[in-house]
């Protein structure tokens, strides 16, 4: 499971496509970055209130902004730690705050069941920011594998096979990109330009899931 990063730390994205993908893992692999988990599943229920703030902040690019999720690894519907997460966003930082919510099963329909976390989620929120009634409204899931350089302290992760549904109007979307995202501290900004040559890109997959399977 990821580790809680409770310093701030850079945090670049690029979008590529499967031609691209065999220069990245052999820049990965020449530059002495090792596979540190097996590649997995990663579910993710976003919450939101009720006029999608958080949704809204992202696509007016808000320079301090929040994001809201329920994260756990595996299939979709198994007894399993669940883990709230509060991404906060300062400028061109980031950090999370992590709570563990104990083994949760969830079962058919996903949104009813998710309620029984909502309290916790709302607690906690409110405990951290004196924000609550946050309620889920987006579910995705991707297959992700972790690469780290311990020399540089890179951290990345490649996402593929994202599908988004709406936890509101139950409307999906598969998407085709392949997500490339990379942590490091300031001072080796230059090192990372110099390995990762790619157009960065803006990208959320909580914007792009609302986006898509939602008429605006």
């Amino acid at each position: 499971m990821e580790n809680p990063q409770n310093n701030y730390r850079y945090e670049r994205k690029y979008i590529i496509n499967d031609v691209m993908m065999y220069e990245v893992y052999k820049k990965l692999y020449l530059n002495n970055f090792s596979e540190i988990f097996k590649k997995r599943k990663v579910n993710n229920v976003y919450f939101d209130d009720s006029k999608l703030n958080s949704f809204l902040e992202n696509v007016d690019g808000q320079s301090d902004r929040r994001k809201y999720r329920v994260r756990w690894y595996g299939e979709k519907f198994t007894k399993s730690d669940k883990f709230y997460e509060i991404k906060i966003k300062s400028e061109d930082v980031n950090k999370k705050l992590i709570f563990n919510l104990g083994k949760v099963d969830l079962k058919e329909p996903l949104v009813s069941s998710i309620q029984t976390i909502c309290h916790d989620v709302n607690q906690k929120t409110f405990n951290e920011f004196r924000k609550q009634f946050l309620i889920p409204v987006l579910y995705n899931n991707y297959i992700r594998r972790y690469f780290y350089n311990k020399n540089l302290d890179f951290r990345v992760t490649i996402d593929q096979s994202l599908v988004s549904t709406s936890l509101i109007n139950y409307r999906s979307y598969q998407s085709s990109d392949i997500i490339i995202e990379i942590k490091y501290q300031k001072e080796n900004l230059f090192q990372m330009k110099d390995l990762f040559d790619f157009q960065v890109s803006k990208n959320s997959k909580y914007v792009t899931g609302i986006q898509s399977t939602m008429w605006f």
